[in-house]
């Protein structure tokens, strides 16, 4: 029996996981996934991509594949073609652990990036080390004047947080935000996030748009109902519900969705 590799399989993984997501209502997020050297040079990895987003259901413009300084630099012209293969698909790529491989400048501008990620190696002392502070704010600079959204890696103190707001960083990831997470718990968090009205909003729109209930409201309910105590403490959602009840009526609601109304309505949380 042929078993995928680990790194198709990671992928994969976020790809269901994140189109999960969209099917329960949660706004559209970005996944990003980490690319290994041996796994970007693979010759079918393009097919295996296209073909991951595919049977996942992905566009791909919410997928963000992410590759490292040292890996890019390996050989150059090889890695210009497969990034801009990927482009072309409409994924989104990051340069990971900016500032610690030996890139340069000329080359740099050749990849077809869409964002720099900064090195938690240099966030961890920029408050108290001038340089690493000097180097980020170059960073940011010479980011977006390429046109490069930024991120700063690392993130665990409200001073690290403030300097780099000041700097106009783009995006921070860290501990001060959350420690890894799991499926379940990622999905709590994402919806603390998110006002409620959008919430529900994005939920209308996932149900209905689509005349395919049986496998898509399947998918989306019994992914909501897990996690709609966290968000329930108004009945707001009914509304939605019922407009939607009443939207495709003629083609028959399935049962799972009746009972998700009915808890909704009666608050039986």
């Amino acid at each position: 029996m042929n078993y995928p590799c680990i790194g198709e399989w990671v992928l994969r993984s976020a790809c269901v996981q994140n189109r999960a997501w969209q099917l329960a209502g949660l706004p559209p997020l970005r996944i990003a996934v980490n690319l290994s050297a041996r796994q970007f040079q693979q010759q079918n990895l393009i097919k295996t991509i296209a073909q991951v987003l595919k049977e996942t259901g992905l566009e791909p413009e919410y997928l963000e594949l992410e590759i490292t300084e040292s890996l890019v630099m390996q050989d150059v012209d090889f890695t210009v073609s497969v990034l801009r293969e990927l482009q072309v698909m409409g994924i989104h790529i990051s340069m990971d652990d900016f500032g610690t491989g030996y890139s340069s400048l000329s080359s740099l501008m050749c990849f077809p990036l869409h964002t720099l990620k900064i090195d938690q190696s240099f966030i961890r002392n920029l408050t108290t080390n001038p340089s690493n502070a000097a180097i980020i704010t170059s960073v940011v600079t010479l980011g977006h004047g390429l046109n490069l959204k930024v991120i700063a890696e690392g993130v665990e103190t409200l001073e690290q947080l403030a300097f780099l707001r000041s700097a106009k960083c783009d995006f921070m990831q860290g501990y001060l935000f959350s420690q890894p997470l799991n499926a379940e718990a990622a999905t709590q968090f994402i919806i603390k996030q998110v006002p409620l009205t959008r919430l529900a909003a994005n939920i209308s729109v996932v149900l209905g748009k689509n005349d395919n209930l049986p496998v898509l409201l399947q998918q989306c309910t019994e992914n909501l109902v897990q996690y709609l105590d966290v968000v329930c403490a108004h009945i707001w959602i009914l509304k939605e519900v019922e407009n939607i009840l009443e939207l495709k009526a003629s083609s028959g609601m399935p049962t799972h969705l009746d009972v998700l109304y009915r808890r909704i309505r009666d608050n039986s949380f």
